[in-house]
């Protein structure tokens, strides 16, 4: 998404983590992208968080959730979520709001992500398809675009990839977040198809998110993929939540609701 001068000039870009205004006349706010330099700073702190399990750096991480195949899919991603506000806060603002400032930030950082996992493993941005875990329709309609979409496109773009739209979601289930991690797996079969008329030409897909939680969407979306004759599997997101943590969460609010 391009950037607009004019309008940056008359409404300043907020710092999409603390809220603060930055200037569009010293370059701070593209060099700075979504967030001021406080926030920015906090940011590539967070990628350099230790990840408890595999004890490397949270951007350097390719731990898969339990319930995902670790022989055909690696998990990547930038930051771990719910560690600090500035990283909710600018996933919940792709969420909400249709910012090409934060959806340019955001989709920069997961090529270079990319680029580092596509490096090591030998691949190229032509070896693969860039496509994206679809939105639910009702909130499609609720904010008037899928997120995980414009971030698949703009980070295909940023590495000079191509995208396409591989599934459709033929559902809308309970929300995932007011669900036991038990009950996600169940809530989410059969959610998603091919988009019609798709043929993968491909051996690998990017499927690409903003958040990894349990990893059960994931893995829907993944098995109507491989059944249609994908070797491999990219998962790539902006934030993963700590299983540990995900499954203490999810077990809470499940008591709750049975008690409701």
């Amino acid at each position: 998404m391009k950037r607009n001068f004019l309008g940056d000039l008359l409404f300043p870009p907020k710092c999409v983590g603390c809220g603060e205004r930055m200037s569009v006349f010293d370059g701070e706010a593209d060099e700075m992208g979504a967030f001021c330099e406080n926030c920015r700073a906090e940011w590539e702190r967070d990628k350099l968080l230790e990840c408890p399990t595999c004890r490397v750096a949270a951007v350097e991480c390719t731990c898969t959730p339990s319930v995902l195949d670790r022989k055909h899919i690696d998990c990547i991603s930038l930051v771990k979520f719910g560690r600090t506000e500035s990283v909710d806060r600018l996933i919940y603002s792709l969420k909400r709001r249709k910012s090409s400032k934060n959806f340019s930030f955001a989709s920069d950082e997961l090529a270079k992500r990319f680029v580092t996992y596509a490096d090591k493993e030998g691949l190229s941005a032509s070896d693969v398809i860039f496509t994206h875990v679809p939105r639910k329709r009702a909130t499609i309609t609720r904010y008037g675009f899928d997120h995980a979409e414009i971030l698949a496109k703009e980070t295909a773009a940023c590495v000079g990839g191509r995208y396409e739209r591989l599934l459709v979601r033929v559902r809308d289930r309970r929300d995932q977040k007011k669900l036991g991690i038990d009950e996600r797996a169940e809530n989410v079969s059969g959610a998603f198809k091919l988009a019609p008329n798709t043929v993968i030409a491909s051996d690998y897909v990017v499927l690409i998110d903003d958040v990894v939680t349990s990893g059960n969407t994931a893995r829907e979306c993944i098995r109507v993929l491989k059944n249609s004759g994908i070797k491999k599997a990219i998962l790539l997101s902006i934030a993963r939540a700590p299983e540990k943590k995900v499954a203490k969460r999810k077990h809470v609010q499940t008591k709750k609701s049975k008690k409701d």
